[in-house]
């Protein structure tokens, strides 16, 4: 999965960046602005995973709603796989979802709720 930052959100990311070298540069200590360089490539970094988090999360909603109104979490876990997404995390989802009321979950199997329907 590839994310592409907007040319808006490099611009933004320079600015902040820019800034911070910027206040480092004056302190005159050696290696304070290569800090600033490796903080903001984590930053990007950080964006970058959390993009494709929600980038998987949101490919999640349509796995469930083709799921049929009782399923058991190994049929879940065979249509995540066949999407082609991670399992680990698409299995925190599905806890997520009993919990914000989109799915029940009784005797092992998973309901859709109206909420869902």
């Amino acid at each position: 999965m590839t994310i592409r930052f907007t040319r808006e959100q490099w611009k933004m990311l320079d600015n902040i960046f820019e800034a911070q070298i910027g206040f480092v540069a004056g302190e005159g200590k050696p290696g304070a602005v290569t800090m600033v360089k490796r903080r903001g490539i984590m930053t990007v970094r950080t964006v970058m995973v959390l993009c494709d988090y929600r980038i998987m999360e949101a490919g999640w909603v349509p796995i469930l709603k083709r799921m049929p109104s009782r399923f058991a979490y190994s049929e879940f876990d065979t249509a995540v796989r066949n999407a082609g997404f991670g399992v680990c995390a698409a299995k925190r989802a599905l806890k997520k979802y009993v919990a914000s009321g989109l799915l029940s979950k009784s005797n092992g199997f998973h309901f859709k709720t109206s909420r869902l329907k």
